[in-house]
């Protein structure tokens, strides 16, 4: 993939992570890549991990879609905004 791509977002998951969503590209393909970043070895560097997929951008729909309904449930569930980071 190139590198470093577009960011478009960074989420903090804390100090010691962060996921990031990326746009790449890979031998002409067009990617979009939702991975767990930790720190790298300078300071305040982060490097991507295993943790995470790369899809290919006529994927993002679904992608969203998915979420979507994920956030849909959370909701109906009473989940969202409690506790951040605690499990249910």
């Amino acid at each position: 993939m190139t590198a470093p791509g577009t960011t478009i977002a960074i989420i903090d998951k804390g100090a010691c992570a962060q996921v990031r969503v990326v746009l790449q590209s890979w031998r002409g393909a067009h990617k979009v890549s939702v991975r767990e970043y930790s720190p790298g070895p300078v300071s305040g560097s982060f490097w991507p991990t295993n943790k995470g997929a790369t899809l290919g951008v006529a994927k993002l729909p679904e992608l969203i879609a998915a979420l979507q309904a994920a956030e849909a449930r959370v909701r109906s569930l009473g989940l969202l905004g409690l506790n951040k980071g605690v499990a249910a």
